[in-house]
């Protein structure tokens, strides 16, 4: 096996053996920290006395949108006064001393009972709520920045910058393995460290530690990878989006990104609602079960890329565009039945119906969430390539920016709106709106599948 696996990678030459390595630790330690953070942010504003899975809407939909604008701003006007590279170690710098204070420092809040406290649903009231635990959502928010960085400044840069059409046979499927596998032992670390300390305040700040070592360590490689270009990637961006050309295709790309986007967030609240509802008044419980969903997410991702996908891309491309919203369907029947069996009360009392949604939602999300490699692969052969020469990253870069951000702001704002127009800040009184607009998005995303034209042109 290791002659085989040396005999595969005989086709690079050194210097890209050497980036493949540096690229493969970078990806390895952003999605590693990403997924931690994510697992605490979501448990410190879910668990904590006045917050609630409900807030996050409000969070991503207002506060991070205002936080992105701001921050490059004072990118901007940064870079006017020091070169990129002085300006990148500020930017490292600071997200660096920042988790290393909330570590020193953490927030200890009262542990809340699962429920949100009582609110009408009026926007200025949820704003309340969101600054009377301000300590907690400044650190959602900058965690929420950190990962917009990582991913589409920094990984997207440098992967169309080193990575040619050759190397990408060898090195994507790297990348790939290397990333999953990060998931899965940040969950394994998270679950160790709350069987060891059993203390949510201490795991907490241990996390943190963590965390600003591998930020630390992907600093430097940063700065291996990147000695003499000074990090222009950061200017490339502006001028990469304004070559894009609208196209028939695009629009269909949009519209498919875009369902898959604004569904993503949704499924992923109301899984989280159900498994706040269960275990919201035990952070260490509630933080090991999101370790546990993103650890299979991981496996399934690495099941679904490295054994079903040759199989899967044998397909009709309309065959394969369709498996996303037809398995989503099938998945978000069991969670229908399950909430509208507990509108009727028939488990009333019974707090395990809730646990067992919280399992069917996080199986449900990991599917749903593995199966964004099918969206890339059916971008990868529409004309949009075509439109915009040969480099992937115009294509790559609409997607991420315009699709995937807006689909998920779009869906956090009609949550939003929902919470407003009903006068309720709990996530269960607006489940009939949600399920109609889950049921349109559907709707929509088979339609435009099913009369697009067939296979599109291959570059």
């Amino acid at each position: 096996m290791f002659a085989k696996t040396i005999k595969y990678f005989s086709g690079l030459r050194r210097i890209e053996f050497i980036y493949m390595f540096k690229l493969s630790a970078l990806l390895f330690i952003f999605f590693f920290s990403n997924s931690m953070l994510n697992n605490i942010k979501e448990t410190m504003i879910d668990t904590t006395d006045g917050g609630g899975i409900e807030l996050v809407p409000y969070l991503k939909g207002v506060f991070l949108p205002i936080t992105t604008i701001s921050f490059l701003y004072f990118y901007n006007l940064m870079s006017k006064f020091f070169s990129t590279t002085v300006v990148f170690c500020i930017i490292f710098s600071f997200f660096i001393l920042y988790y290393t204070f909330y570590g020193l420092y953490p927030p200890f809040p009262q542990i809340s009972s699962g429920n949100l406290i009582i609110a009408d649903g009026k926007f200025v009231n949820a704003i309340l709520m969101i600054l009377n635990i301000y300590r907690q959502s400044i650190f959602y928010v900058i965690s929420d920045l950190w990962e917009n960085i990582t991913i589409s400044f920094i990984l997207i840069q440098f992967f169309n910058r080193y990575i040619t059409n050759r190397m990408s046979k060898y090195v994507y499927p790297i990348l790939f393995f290397f990333g999953n596998l990060a998931l899965i032992i940040s969950s394994i670390t998270i679950d160790l460290i709350h069987n060891y300390f059993n203390n949510w305040f201490l795991s907490f700040s241990y996390i943190l530690y963590i965390i600003v070592f591998f930020i630390t360590l992907a600093f430097f490689i940063c700065i291996k990878l990147d000695p003499k270009d000074n990090f222009l990637f950061l200017k490339e961006k502006k001028i990469i989006i304004s070559k894009f050309r609208i196209s028939k295709n695009s629009i269909i790309i949009f519209i498919l990104v875009f369902s898959y986007a604004s569904l993503l967030p949704i499924t992923d609240i109301i899984w989280k609602k159900n498994l706040s509802l269960a275990l919201g008044d035990n952070p260490i419980k509630y933080s090991s079960f999101i370790a546990m969903a993103t650890k299979y997410t991981g496996v399934v991702l690495m099941i679904m890329g490295l054994v079903l996908k040759p199989l899967l891309l044998k397909l009709r491309w309309k065959q394969l565009a369709l498996l996303t919203p037809l398995s989503y369907i099938f998945l978000f029947i069991p969670i229908f039945l399950l909430i509208e069996l507990d509108k009727l009360h028939i488990f009333k009392e019974f707090k395990y119906i809730y646990i067992i949604a919280s399992y069917i939602g996080a199986f449900q999300a990991s599917i749903f969430y593995s199966l964004k490699y099918m969206i890339d692969s059916v971008i990868k052969n529409m004309i949009v390539l075509e439109k915009n020469g040969t480099n992937h990253i115009y294509s790559k870069l609409y997607v991420e920016i315009v699709n995937y951000k807006f689909g998920k702001t779009f869906s956090a704002w009609l949550m939003i709106v929902l919470f407003s127009l009903c006068q309720t800040i709990d996530l269960q009184d607006i489940y009939p709106y949600i399920f109609i607009y889950i049921i349109f998005i559907l709707f929509i995303w088979i339609c435009t599948i099913y009369y697009s034209n067939g296979n599109p042109p291959k570059k």
